[in-house]
């Protein structure tokens, strides 16, 4: 028998993999269309932001699956969406400027505007009365 916690991080990973398909989709298509040069430009590649997509994906599902209890209401889903948006954050933010010990506040505090800003309203959209499984 699963308990309750591990069906939780199932459900979390299984929606942390269906975003970041998503994502990898829109990624692969703005890469087509601009013949490859959309990640290039920015030194990165597409499939190194794909893999990022599914790492972080992982994590935020795994994330999102553990304080699934917490997520009952607006404003429990939006601190658990800050929290899970972070690993992206910080992933797109290392892919564009190295290592965080190097970082500066030029680079922190976008990483942690942006997983503000995207984790709230990643919530808000996803957020709806959830029933445990």
């Amino acid at each position: 028998m699963v308990s309750i916690k591990g069906a939780n991080i199932r459900w979390g990973i299984q929606w942390g993999m269906i975003i970041a398909s998503i994502y990898s989709l829109i990624a692969l298509v703005l890469n087509g269309f601009s013949s490859g040069q959309a990640f290039s430009r920015k030194g990165i590649t597409v499939g190194q932001t794909i893999a990022l997509y599914f790492i972080s994906g992982l994590i935020a599902g795994v994330i999102i699956g553990s304080l699934r209890p917490i997520m009952k209401t607006k404003l429990g889903a939006s601190a658990v969406g800050v929290i899970a948006a972070f690993p992206l954050s910080v992933g797109i933010s290392v892919m564009r400027s190295g290592s965080p010990s190097g970082w500066n506040d030029e680079t922190w505090v976008p990483t942690v505007i942006t997983a503000v800003v995207f984790g709230i309203i990643g919530a808000r959209v996803f957020w709806s009365e959830p029933s445990d499984p």
